[in-house]
This record gives C-alpha cells, structure tokens and sequence, in this order.
C-alpha cells in the first residue's frame, strides 16, 4: 500500500510559508461543510466550490506547489475566486477566517507576480497615483474647490476614490449638507483606503497607502465616510497600523 506522501505531493515548506503569512485557522477546521452551504459560488447551478478543501491542501502543502504552470493557473483562479464576503465565516461554528487564509496564500502569490492581470493593474494604479482608477492624485480634491474646510474642525471627511473622482457632485452635497446643520470639517492628504488590495493580497502597497491616511487621518477626533468599504477597513484593519481617530 502507498503512503499517503506518495499518494498526494506533500510539501511543509509551502505550509510553513502559508502559515507564516496568517493562514493559521486552517487547524480550526472539521469539516463539516457548513460554508459550502451559505457561499454564493455555491448557490449557481453546475458550480462546485469546495471551500474546507483548501484547509486540508494547505495542511498538506498541496497547493500552488505544481511545477505546472496550467495547474498553478488552476489554483490561483481558485484561490482569487473567493470574494471575501465572509458569510461561511459568519456560519462556521469554529470561526474558521477562510478570508484570512486565503489572503495569506494571495499574499505568497503577489510576491511572486502570479496573480490574474486585472489585479495587478489595480495594485499597480493605486501604487502609482493613489486610486484604483489611474487618475492623477491632483485632482482628487477637485470637487472641494467652491467649499471652506476647517484646519481646527473635529470631523475629518474622507472621500472613497469612486466619489472623488467620478460622483464628485455627491461628495458636494454630502458635505454641503453637514455643513448646514453645523458640522465642521477638515480635509487632509489622502489615498485610496486600500480593501481591495488588502484582498488581493498586495500588503506592502496596503500598507503604504494605509500609513499615508493614518498620518492624515489621526490629526482629527472622528472621520465621516459615506463607503462602506473605506468605513470597514478603517474600523476593522487601521487600527493594528495605528489608526486613533474613530470612523
């Protein structure tokens, strides 16, 4: 009989590398299937999307191990096909983070350039000017020019890139309306918040674009933002970098 070594490519290195990187919740994991039950990939027809396998793969460090590259396709078009919704960790009765495991082999992934070419220009814009639309980082204050901010003002409002740059009206009225009930407001350097990427897996821009809004952000008591993303990643993923101000 065949050990289980020889019957399936085990590979610690790429465990250890894997874990290394936050992926430690892969041991929390029994099996049950209840993610598969609530994963939206999972509720289209003639789609499987067997989420508690890749547990298993990178306990075995059987994943994105191949010397193949259409396997390694394979697995990272897997690996990126998760969204991030967070609904099979809602459901798992042992708070297994598949969103954390699966960033942390995304992780491995950018730092190698293996990753689907629509997320690297992504990564790559809001590396180079701030936003993932490519507009230059200059005229992301363009819809403020008709409006007076304070330098002393407790609130600080923090616009999301898609307003900035392509609703800039509502980012108009937003604070227009604030104002007239007698909110005072402050504006400051800022760049995209980085959720998307922080998803992707690209940490080091994350944490670049991150650090430049911390710095702007925490010179004010309290920041308005009307995305829901920007609110998020304020709340739940600046603080570890230091953010002090409350979204």
């Amino acid at each position: 009989m065949k050990a289980l070594n020889e019957i399936i490519k085990v590979n610690p290195e790429i465990c250890e590398m894997i874990l290394e990187t936050g992926a430690e919740d892969i041991f929390k994991c029994y099996q049950c299937g209840k993610c598969m039950i609530v994963c939206p990939w999972n509720q289209l027809e003639n789609h499987l999307y067997p989420i508690y396998k890749f547990f298993q793969r990178i306990k075995l460090g059987a994943i994105i191990d191949s010397e193949e590259k259409a396997e390694i396709e394979v697995d990272v078009n897997e690996v990126f096909k998760c969204v991030g919704c967070d609904a099979c960790y809602d459901t798992c009765p042992r708070g297994v983070n598949t969103s954390d495991i699966l960033r942390a082999v995304r992780r491995i992934l950018v730092d190698f350039q293996s990753y689907p070419d629509t997320l690297k220009a992504v990564v790559q814009k809001i590396k180079n000017v701030g936003n993932p639309l490519g507009e230059t980082s200059d005229e992301r204050f363009d819809w403020t020019k008709e409006l007076e901010f304070s330098e002393e003002a407790d609130y600080r409002y923090f616009s999301c890139c898609i307003s900035a740059y392509e609703y800039k009206e509502k980012n108009f009225n937003t604070v227009k309306m604030l104002q007239s009930a007698g909110v005072t407001l402050s504006k400051g350097e800022e760049t995209c918040c980085g959720e998307a990427i922080r998803r992707v897996g690209a940490e080091e821009v994350f944490e670049k674009s991150a650090n430049t809004n911390i710095t702007s952000l925490n010179s004010a008591k309290d920041v308005i933002v009307t995305s829901p993303h920007c609110y998020a990643t304020f709340k739940n993923e600046y603080p570890e970098l230091g953010l002090k101000a409350t979204p």
